[in-house]
């Protein structure tokens, strides 16, 4: 079974057709550069996996950046994943870092936000292969009723339009109104976000951090936003206090040198016009990074690239594989080492640590 999508209607009968004629397989929806991937046994939803842009959406780094656990017990259980090969989620459980009633949520609760996200397109292709299971070893087996999916991401799509009204992009900043009371009977998602708001903060970087996916966020934001407890607001200049936490990683003084004598010597020689092709082979262009370097100095490359990286863009990638869309890495050089961006910064390591 495959076609194309060509309204918002269209996804609903798909996946109520495979629900009411209790099919099992893998329904993959495509449009120009996500994929979706959903998984159903007798009509039930099992699984889903969001491929953004081409990067898979993981859940592991959602418990990192939300808080849910922090990166020395994530650093640890990623260390014992590897030295045991037993599923992440095992090791988890294991170190009672979080319980299968928790995983089982964090599932359920990943799977409506892709469902969410899913009943905003209204173009694209879809594809149904059948008698394929998602995950069939996975520790925790899960079975969700696919209308209950489908009402509550139909929902919260009908109110969508009223939202984005107001929050046309993710680049809004917030501020709290001074001196207004909260109500006491203020909702868990608002609560929440209340708690996070500051005007270095962008509403990209809380949904991301605060652990209730998008479309709750934006709803929390919506409504304290009509409620006027917060006002949007410019942003502040956050250069100073972000670049001191990066600087806790124990900036090589070298490369500190040579970026301030290349920055300095690329402004005299634009200036003047005059460019020396022995320096050229060395400079480091923003659009189109040329960087070499032996194995044992790749890491300390790719380090000094995500600083340049907040230089130019005032924030660090998602992923790695963003210095691999702009080519100032290829898709081999970040493939040994893991990557995960938080809200004080970075991580990064080789993956056979």
């Amino acid at each position: 079974m495959k076609g194309e999508i060509r309204s918002k209607d269209d996804l609903p009968n798909v996946i109520g057709f495979i629900a009411q004629t209790e099919k099992s397989g893998v329904l993959s929806l495509m449009d120009k550069t996500d994929k979706i991937e959903v998984g159903f046994i007798k009509g039930s939803v099992n699984a889903a996996v969001y491929h953004r842009g081409g990067t898979q959406e993981l859940i592991k780094e959602y418990l990192v950046n939300s808080g849910k656990i922090s990166m020395d017990e994530f650093k640890k259980i990623l260390d014992i994943h590897r030295d045991t090969k037993l599923p992440l989620e095992k090791v988890l459980f294991d170190e009672k870092c979080i319980t299968q009633e928790q995983w089982s949520d964090l599932i359920q609760f990943k799977i409506q936000e892709i469902f969410d996200e899913l009943f905003t397109w209204s173009e694209g292709s879809y594809d149904f292969l059948e008698d394929v299971i998602m995950y069939p070893n996975s520790t925790i087996q899960i079975r969700i009723n696919t209308q209950a999916l489908m009402m509550e991401g139909m929902r919260r799509i009908d109110e969508w339009p009223n939202i984005q009204l107001l929050l046309p992009n993710l680049e809004i900043y917030f501020k709290i109104v001074e001196n207004s009371a909260i109500p006491p009977n203020l909702g868990s998602e608002e609560s929440r976000l209340i708690q996070m708001i500051s005007p270095n903060k962008s509403l990209e970087e809380l949904i991301r951090t605060s652990g209730l996916g998008k479309f709750l966020t934006y709803q929390a934001v919506y409504n304290l936003l009509k409620m006027n407890l917060i006002v949007k607001s410019k942003k502040e200049s956050i250069l100073g206090t972000t670049v001191k936490k990066a600087e806790s990683k124990k900036i090589d003084k070298r490369i500190i040198l040579y970026w301030t004598v290349l920055m300095s010597v690329t402004l005299v020689l634009t200036a003047t016009g005059i460019f020396a092709r022995p320096f050229l082979t060395k400079a480091v262009k923003m659009g189109d990074v040329k960087y070499t370097a032996t194995e044992a100095y790749e890491m300390e490359n790719i380090d000094y690239l995500l600083r340049i990286y907040f230089l130019k863009y005032r924030k660090f990638p998602e992923t790695l594989n963003d210095l691999v869309v702009i080519n100032w890495l290829k898709k081999e050089d970040i493939e040994n080492f893991f990557y995960i961006c938080t809200s004080d910064g970075y991580a990064l390591k080789p993956l056979n640590e």
